[in-house]
């Protein structure tokens, strides 16, 4: 009984994530940030259940985090959840000005983007998709530094 019951919430759950349009990537992105598992077959019941209520508030319209009931731009954007945070953005302008760079609308740092997530725009990049940014220049400016002692050009 308790079998059937969730394999009925699995099967809600990727219904709504299909009703909302979301692709593979967005969904476990989602996911992720609600819970910290990428599958739901790992969630316990309890999250399992919140995560549909999640789902099922943004296919009504209301965004993830919104307890206000603000309307969801689109079923095509991305959920509030997935967007970089406040910090994220801040501590890729910081990198960015360090390495030489002007910002994160610096020509320099979109390609990098392009070539670290395969995002074309900024506005696109998740949390997850900023981390990697954030990480990638971390150890660029690591190599900038050693070779700054070692006065190698990178």
């Amino acid at each position: 009984m308790q079998t059937n019951h969730r394999n009925a919430m699995l099967a809600r759950v990727h219904m709504l994530a299909k009703e909302l349009a979301m692709d593979e990537k967005s969904y476990r992105v989602l996911l992720q940030c609600h819970t910290g598992k990428r599958s739901c077959k790992d969630l316990n019941q309890a999250a399992l259940q919140l995560f549909t209520k999640t789902l099922e508030r943004m296919a009504s319209g209301v965004g993830p985090d919104d307890l206000e009931g603000t309307p969801v731009v689109s079923s095509m954007a991305l959920p509030l959840a997935m967007y970089p945070t406040r910090k994220q953005w801040q501590t890729l302008a910081g990198l960015t000005r360090t390495i030489g760079w002007c910002g994160v609308r610096d020509d320099r740092m979109l390609c990098f983007v392009k070539r670290t997530t395969k995002v074309e725009r900024l506005e696109e990049l998740t949390r997850h998709e900023a981390s990697m940014c954030i990480t990638g220049l971390l150890a660029w400016q690591k190599q900038i530094k050693r070779h700054t002692v070692t006065g190698e050009h990178v």
